[in-house]
């Protein structure tokens, strides 16, 4: 694209968060990426990561009106390149397109909740999802779901040839030889808040109703589902071991093989600090809590999640600019490895507002990132050591030095990239 120029830090040295685990000041390899094309806002909302293919949200991309667009970024050497940007086909100015988003392989999903339908009275509905698939030719849109009578707008999730996109109801759809087509509409009996975050792997899938009231107010509850040939049907409800008054359980989901990662605002006894969940599924295909997990300096620890293997992340929001945490899994046990922020403590970027991890690549998105311009937005990319202690302390990172590098190397970074 022509118009297009990426920032690329790349090698940074970084220091060393004060952990229990670590506390000497090691290198480590940090990419930085933000947009400088004029028109991303709150990039880095939403992240999703697929091996080699990094996909970034806008929502708020846009001259006139906030209609959304996604970055997608392909790695080469170790190295993030810029690739592509993709906008919905229907060229909705206000949708917020990018605002949830997943991948997998050569398939991206991504919804816009302010997408407009209006029926013939006149009556304006809200939420469109759309797919992306590439071929030879690049990234294309193949599909779009939601209509003035169903919008389609919410949280978003693939898997092989299975999409699930929420709305009023969470739709599963098919991918077969003519196309996407519906195969399902899930609901729960009291709808609340019910598709506000959902996760897939093979024939299982889960999905929150975070502001159910069972049994406190607001402590929510999520609903597991598994495919058999091409229809769902749920299988389970999960709780907390701990529900409490607007807890929030499942505000956000992950799930990685037979681990599932649910995320709450806040622990029994009403603490802030939040929590993460972890469920372990049996080979007779029950759910059980076998772990929770929480930090004891953020105050909105397990907005949001991400998991893979043997790793999770969790972030903070209100600490500062924002904090996320690393957990690794070893010997039946989950351990904070590493926490790292911006090092500006008084930043606003929102660091964290976004995570995405994948077989050792972790990503985190600040939308309200500012070095670039306003609300602009940027994304950070991490490798995930194998394990050991020395690998694991340099990734341990405080990201002031790679922000002070930035400024000094904006000029050098513009020429590099080029404008595409």
């Amino acid at each position: 694209m022509n118009r297009f120029a990426y920032w690329l830090l790349a090698a940074s040295t970084l220091a060393v968060l004060a952990t229990p685990a670590f506390g000497s000041n090691l290198p480590a390899s940090v990419q930085k990426i933000a947009p400088d094309d004029g028109f991303a806002g709150l990039f880095g909302s939403t992240l999703a990561l697929d091996g080699d293919t990094l996909v970034v949200g806008a929502p708020w991309h846009g001259h006139q009106g906030n209609r959304g667009a996604l970055y997608i970024y392909e790695r080469h050497a170790d190295q993030w390149s810029y690739v592509t940007e993709l906008q919905s086909a229907d060229g909705d100015h206000v949708g917020e397109f990018g605002t949830f988003v997943d991948i997998e392989g050569d398939t991206i999903v991504a919804s816009a909740p302010y997408h407009e339908w209006r029926a013939a009275d006149g009556t304006v509905s809200r939420g469109a999802t759309y797919i992306f698939e590439k071929s030879a030719g690049g990234w294309i849109q193949t599909a779009e779901f939601g209509s003035a009578a169903e919008p389609v707008g919410g949280s978003v999730a693939i898997s092989g040839d299975s999409i699930m996109a929420s709305g009023s109801m969470l739709h599963a759809y098919e991918r077969t030889a003519a196309g996407w087509v519906q195969v399902a509409e899930l609901a729960s009996s009291l709808n609340e808040g019910f598709g506000g975050a959902a996760a897939m792997e093979g024939n299982v899938a889960l999905v929150s109703s975070s502001t159910q009231d069972a049994p406190a107010v607001n402590s929510g509850v999520v609903y597991a589902y598994e495919k058999v040939g091409n229809s769902w049907a749920q299988s389970q409800v999960l709780e907390p071991s701990d529900p409490t008054f607007r807890g929030m359980f499942g505000e956000s989901v992950a799930l990685s093989g037979n681990i599932a990662l649910i995320g709450g605002l806040s622990a029994a006894g009403g603490s802030p600090r939040g929590v993460a969940y972890i469920f372990e599924r049996s080979d007779a295909g029950l759910w059980q809590e076998t772990g929770k997990l929480q930090a004891t300096d953020g105050d909105s620890f397990g907005g949001q999640i991400a998991l893979s293997g043997d790793w999770a992340a969790m972030s903070a929001l209100g600490s500062s600019g924002g904090r996320v945490y690393l957990f690794h899994h070893q010997e039946d046990l989950w351990n904070e490895v590493a926490r790292f922020d911006t090092g500006q403590s008084f930043s606003k970027d929102q660091f964290g507002a976004s995570l995405a991890l994948d077989h050792g690549t972790l990503g985190i998105g600040a939308r309200l990132d500012d070095q670039f311009g306003p609300e602009v937005g940027a994304a950070y990319l991490f490798r995930v050591p194998e394990g050991n202690s020395l690998g694991l302390a340099c990734m341990a990172a405080a990201l002031l030095t790679v922000r002070a590098a930035a400024g000094r190397r904006s000029t050098l970074s513009r020429r590099a990239a080029g404008r595409r």
